[in-house]
Order: C-alpha cells, then structure tokens, then sequence
C-alpha cells in the first residue's frame, strides 16, 4: 500500500470513528447487523473495490453520450467502468461481455438487496486481484475489472444502489463488487440492503456480506 493509499484509509478510518461516536449516529436496530457497516463520505475517493466490499462512489454526468455508462478497454488489458447513471444495467452488462467478462449487473432501491442464495461468491485473494485499484489520474468514478484474473466458470457481479432525487438526479451511491463461480441466479429484490442517504452511503440494518449473500 503507498502513501497515497494509507492517506485515503485513514481517513475513512476517521469518518467511520466520528460517525460510530456520535449520539444519533446509529439508528434503533442497526445493532442487529452481524457484520459492521461502512458509511464512506462522498467526498472521499474510492482506492479499490475489493470483492464483497461496499464502497461510495460518485457520479459524474453530463450531457448526451457523456452522461451514459460508459465501459472502456484500457492499455493494460483492464476494463473501466465510469457510472454516470442509474439505469440500463442491461447495456453494462452487454458491454462487459464484449470484452469478454462475464458479467451480471443490477441497480437497486436504497434499503433493498438480491435475495441471498443467488450464486456461489468467492472470497479470497483472486477474487479481490479482479478488481483494480483506481490510479490517481482515472475519474474517481471508475470501476477496474482484469478480465485474464477470472477463473473459468467465473462471473464478475456489480450490484449498484442510488439515491435518486427529482428528475432521477442521483445525489449518492454504491457499489459492491463481487465474483461468483458458477451460475448466478435472477436477482429479487428483497429488504435488508445498503442505505444511501445524501450526506453518506453504507450498510443497512440487515445486510449481511457473507457466503450466503
């Protein structure tokens, strides 16, 4: 990890302590997780997205082809995803594909989640090699994926949540990354997933990222 990486650590360190000490910090029932949540402050910037990990990301928009997803081969064999905007998964997902990574993409409601059992997640160091960490000079909105990093019989799975105000401005979001191996099943929507809220964005009350999430 460089410097530049510990700076940013450290500082989501700081924002998770404030957070976890302030009186209203934490709503009746959210005690109840059985994994800790993460509330990342927007203004930070995202260093990696490791493989079940739920991480803030901003979005940038724009006008005409500028404001659609966009998902790009880099130099390096890499593939960058920029989200610029909460709908269409379906063209993500397309995208992925042509460049040959087999990919399911899914948009949900602040609060919500894919129903657990849906695929066979991987949790160890390969699964965190396929996705890269975000150079200084890429958009802080970008997600790196490594296609050669996938085993075979394995599928990259971006779940994406936003707050949307009017007019479906997203005001924040987040992402968690995972990689399954094996089938991955039709995503239902159920309670329990990440809140995003303007000012922050992390875990919800009942989301659980284990095995069987």
């Amino acid at each position: 990890m460089n410097g530049y990486e510990e700076r940013i650590l450290s500082e989501l360190k700081a924002v998770v302590a404030e957070r976890a000490a302030a009186p209203d910090a934490a709503p009746e029932g959210r005690a109840a997780r059985r994994r800790p949540g993460r509330r990342l402050g927007l203004g930070l910037a995202v260093v990696a997205a490791a493989a079940g990990a739920t991480v803030a990301i901003p979005m940038v928009t724009g006008g005409g082809e500028a404001k659609a997803n966009a998902v790009e081969l880099r130099r390096d064999g890499s593939v960058a995803v920029y989200w610029r905007e909460w709908s269409h998964p379906e063209r993500v997902r397309s995208k992925l594909r042509g460049f040959g990574i087999p990919a399911e993409v899914n948009f949900l409601p602040s609060g919500k989640k894919c129903r657990p059992g849906r695929a066979h997640w991987i949790y160890d160091g390969s699964a965190d090699a396929v996705f890269g960490t975000i150079p200084k000079e890429m958009a802080a909105n970008a997600t790196l994926i490594y296609p050669k990093r996938l085993k075979p019989g394995q599928t990259v799975v971006l779940d994406v949540w936003a707050l949307l105000g009017k007019d479906d401005e997203i005001k924040s979001s987040v992402l968690t990354p995972k990689v399954a191996q094996g089938p991955v099943g039709a995503c239902v929507v159920v309670p329990g997933g990440p809140e995003v809220h303007e000012d922050w964005a992390g875990d919800g009350p009942n989301t659980v990222e284990g095995p069987d999430d």
